[in-house]
């Protein structure tokens, strides 16, 4: 199986995927400073899963200050609709074939 439907089974199988490389150095900086920004401005709803262990997550799906700083640091430039859709079509059809 190639990379792109391995990716495609990914994404149907568990609603993610890893791209390697889809990000370059400054568009990952991009990224972090706004997950930085986001641990330090956690919304009302944000949840510490397992704190204090190795396997420490945080989830904080509705703050409502987020997209606000995503567009400040730029992270919303990165979208990239065309790979997303062309990924999503091949999971689907992935996912029919198995």
């Amino acid at each position: 199986m190639d990379q792109s439907k391995r990716e495609a089974f990914a994404f149907a199988c568990d609603g993610a995927v890893l791209v390697r490389g889809f990000l370059d150095a400054g568009q990952m900086a991009m990224c972090r400073a706004a997950f930085d920004w986001n641990i330090a401005n956690p919304g009302s709803s944000a949840v510490a899963v397992y704190p204090g262990s190795e396997r420490e997550r945080h989830r904080d799906n509705a703050n409502p200050r987020v997209a606000e700083r995503l567009t400040a640091v730029g992270v919303t430039q990165l979208a990239r609709p065309e790979f997303l859709v062309e990924i999503r079509a091949m999971a689907v059809k992935g996912s029919a074939l198995a």
